[in-house]
């Protein structure tokens, strides 16, 4: 009932709500495969000694268009693209979504950080990923990131990444600070 009244919410602020933000505010920590308007797995990823060193590196990089104007620009390089490249797309996004929960489930982080990559190389092209978070994404990993893809709808908002361990966490988040932007460290497991 919670999670259908804050669908309702949602669609009066953003005009339709996939239901997404919810079940993941829902999620107490966990996290969740989502698909079609429906919450499908919450994934609570094991205490591994891999899993309790890694850090997931929140960066917000700045102001999004609305998830409409991403969803446009998708769209449209869907449409430069051809049919085919754009299912091709698809089919690895959803590749990467498979494999990262997987990586969760078992609790290892180098599985984590590879669908991470996977997918960022399959919103290049689909124009969601801006300058603003290109750049970011290339600094994080310089600075030592596993792994760094956008996160959202794209477009600006949030970058995310995985340290391997608190250090390389805290080194991360010294140079966006550094950069004057906004960051977040959160454990990958309890």
């Amino acid at each position: 009932a919670l999670l259908d009244a804050a669908r309702a919410v949602e669609a009066v602020v953003h005009g339709a709500s996939s239901g997404l933000d919810p079940a993941a505010a829902m999620a107490d920590g966990a996290a969740i495969r989502f698909a079609d308007g429906r919450l499908l797995e919450t994934i609570v990823p094991p205490a591994t000694d891999a899993m309790q060193r890694a850090r997931w590196v929140l960066c917000d990089v700045g102001p999004a268009p609305s998830t409409g104007v991403a969803i446009a620009a998708a769209r449209a390089a869907c449409e430069r693209l051809g049919s085919e490249r754009c299912a091709a797309l698809r089919t690895q996004v959803q590749a990467a979504a498979d494999a990262a929960a997987d990586g969760l489930r078992r609790g290892e982080p180098g599985a984590i950080a590879a669908a991470m990559r996977q997918n960022d190389a399959a919103l290049r092209p689909l124009d969601v990923v801006d300058d603003r978070m290109a750049v970011i994404i290339e600094r994080l990993l310089a600075g030592g990131a596993l792994a760094a893809k956008q996160s959202g709808a794209g477009l600006g908002g949030l970058v995310l990444a995985l340290a391997p361990d608190p250090r390389v966490a805290a080194t991360l988040r010294a140079q966006l600070d550094a950069g004057g932007l906004p960051s977040w460290t959160v454990e990958t497991c309890r």
